[in-house]
């Protein structure tokens, strides 16, 4: 759970405040007297809500005119759905409003088979080991945080991927298809 806010005095930054909630579980799917690699079920769930999205200041502007400055958030930290980490087949910020949900579900497996390690230049790199992964993601954002309103005709991704783990770090490729089509992204880190 998480409360952020901005008051706008330091910079040309709107005022806003947002509650958030981000909830992840991680269950292993595996024998764990084997010596087989994990089979991980990913689960996250996360909401948020901007309570002041309809609260405005009158202000004016340069040649005089009196205008409503809203107190919402810059877009990267407003409720929004699309890019690396919530809907994957959306390009990042292609749903915003003032609120959220969000439901993600992947299966995580880590494999043996490291083809990296048979290429003596690429086994200096040193990737670890290789994860393939399957996911489904669904959202919405709304004009209001209902759950009966963020629950209808939700948003939808669905894909699979890979990762590699590369000294400590995780580089993650990601094919997603929706109804607006399939995107390829790639990034660092996992998306929840």
């Amino acid at each position: 759970l998480a409360y952020s806010f901005d008051w706008g005095g330091v910079s040309n930054n709107n005022k806003y405040n947002a509650i958030s909630l981000d909830y992840r579980l991680f269950i292993p799917l595996y024998d764990r007297s084997s010596s087989d690699l994990p089979l991980v079920l990913a689960l996250n769930i996360f909401t948020m809500d901007t309570p002041s999205w309809n609260d405005y200041d009158i202000c004016q502007s340069d040649n005089g005119e009196k205008i409503k400055v809203y107190h919402r958030p810059q877009l990267f930290v407003s409720a929004n759905l699309g890019g690396e980490k919530h809907l994957r087949s959306f390009p990042r910020y292609r749903f915003y409003d003032k609120s959220l949900i969000y439901y993600s579900v992947e299966i995580r497996k880590n494999i043996k088979w490291n083809p990296f390690d048979s290429v003596k230049f690429l086994k200096q790199i040193g990737i670890d080991f290789i994860q393939l992964t399957a996911f489904a993601d669904f959202g919405r954002v709304a004009p209001e945080w209902n759950l009966n309103t963020l629950h209808k005709e939700m948003k939808h991704s669905i894909g699979g991927g890979f990762r590699l783990f590369l000294n400590g770090m995780i580089i993650r490729v990601d094919i997603a298809n929706g109804k607006e089509g399939t995107l390829t992204q790639m990034f660092i880190d996992h998306p929840f």
